[in-house]
């Protein structure tokens, strides 16, 4: 039997000066210039290079050909390890408990709600493995119901590409409300009185760019908010209390929060500190405070402190009340040009004068840790009146990780971040999901 033959690419040199290097690529022909319109579409890939990539594909397919039995007693080895009809842990919202669980074989959960505290009475919200199917590619994003139980809002991904496709479901009659939002990215968030719906939308180098509402049932989009710097990623949810909408924006070392009064939600939205390269931070709201996880003034694996301001700024900060977000980034003034608003007196410092040391440690002997404005710990903090009384030691930095959205109140979540289970099928598969549930403070 004849050794299958690799093919090879040919050499096509393009010349390219970038920084007042030159440099060669003789493979830069692999790269479709069309690449932004390919994502959208992966039929519109340039005819050369997919016939190079099939056969690369069929190359390595011969290749592992006298491995297939090999591969499928494996693969049957690590199914066996995994209990296939899975199911979430239910998270109870007002008369609901909320979950999701897989069928025996299946390789996408089914979203479902039944009576709270009731075993029978399941309602599917969404079916994954259903709208999957004949799909060479599906996954769900941010899938969520909204507070007044009557809508279901999911975000689907066909194609790989990451450009999502949001929808609305009526749960009482079943029907899609409105139009599909196209070129979205997959995280969204309902208003917490269930009338509006926000959103991210992705521009043409699929980058999260524009944050936008609309009313839940359907209608027009109105922009919110809109980031000019393109090294920014985006995300939008809910304080744990349902008191804000927040709007995130950060990359691996600077991050700021944008608030929408929930009793407001049409308001525009107001920075809760101006961003400064270097300084990360991520915050929460529970009943009377405002809960901050940041490293400002070079805190070791991150520090936590509670303010009652509104907005949570740090002390001697500048910021503009009103924000200026829906504006164009031309006409939006930088932080150090905004003026600090009148009525500050009730702004208290949020990292020196009511800041709460949940943990002590030596910053010598306490390795870092990796972490992001969104990452979190199961660590559950002490409650305020508690923690307020530790001091730390003298000369030891105090050092802190930060609870869960819900850790004030150790409730479940409506919507944590999604997990990626051990894939269910061998290689190409999409993988699957679990979504659960997030704090509410209503029962």
């Amino acid at each position: 039997m004849n050794k299958p033959q690799p093919p090879v690419a040919p050499r096509n040199p393009k010349r390219i000066e970038q920084l007042g290097r030159v440099r060669v690529d003789d493979y830069a022909w692999l790269k479709d210039d069309n690449w932004q319109q390919v994502l959208r579409d992966p039929k519109a890939l340039r005819t050369d290079v997919r016939d190079h990539l099939e056969a690369e594909n069929a190359y390595t397919k011969a290749m592992l050909a006298a491995t297939e039995a090999l591969q499928a007693q494996m693969f049957a080895e690590m199914k066996g390890r995994i209990k296939e009809d899975d199911s979430s842990v239910p998270a109870p919202d007002g008369p609901w408990d909320y979950y999701v669980r897989y069928d025996l074989g299946a390789q996408h959960p089914i979203h479902a709600r039944r009576p709270r505290g009731e075993a029978d009475g399941e309602q599917v919200l969404l079916d994954e493995e259903a709208l999957a199917k004949d799909k060479p590619f599906f996954q769900v994003g941010a899938a969520r119901h909204s507070p007044d139980h009557a809508l279901y809002a999911w975000a689907a991904d066909e194609q790989g590409s990451e450009y999502y496709t949001i929808r609305v479901k009526d749960l009482a009659s079943g029907a899609e409300l409105g139009g599909p939002i196209e070129s979205a990215y997959g995280d969204l968030a309902f208003s917490p009185d269930s009338r509006w719906l926000f959103w991210i939308w992705r521009d043409e180098n699929a980058r999260p760019a524009k944050v936008f509402r609309r009313p839940a049932r359907g209608g027009d989009d109105t922009l919110v908010y809109e980031e000019p710097d393109d090294g920014m990623f985006l995300g939008v949810g809910v304080t744990s209390d349902d008191s804000h909408i927040a709007i995130h924006v950060g990359n691996q070392e600077t991050t700021e929060t944008w608030l929408i009064p929930a009793a407001d939600p049409t308001a525009a939205p107001t920075v809760a500190e101006p961003r400064q390269v270097g300084v990360k931070y991520s915050l929460d709201h529970w009943t009377d405070r405002w809960v901050i996880h940041t490293n400002a003034d070079g805190a070791v694996d991150f520090k936590l402190a509670v303010s009652e301001a509104a907005p949570p700024r740090r002390a001697g900060a500048t910021g503009s009340a009103t924000s200026p977000a829906a504006t164009s980034p031309a006409s939006r003034p930088s932080p150090a040009t905004w003026s600090a608003p009148s009525g500050s007196t009730r702004w208290t410092a949020w990292w020196s004068r009511r800041v709460t040391a949940l943990s002590t440690r030596s910053a010598s002997t306490r390795r870092p840790t990796r972490s992001t404005s969104r990452a979190a710990t199961s660590t559950t903090p002490r409650s305020p009146a508690s923690s307020t009384s530790r001091r730390p030691r003298p000369g030891r930095p105090t050092t802190t990780t930060w609870p869960p959205n819900c850790g004030p109140c150790a409730r479940p979540r409506r919507s944590p971040p999604v997990t990626t289970r051990p894939a269910m099928s061998p290689a190409g598969s999409t993988p699957r999901r679990l979504t659960g549930s997030r704090c509410r403070s209503r029962s």
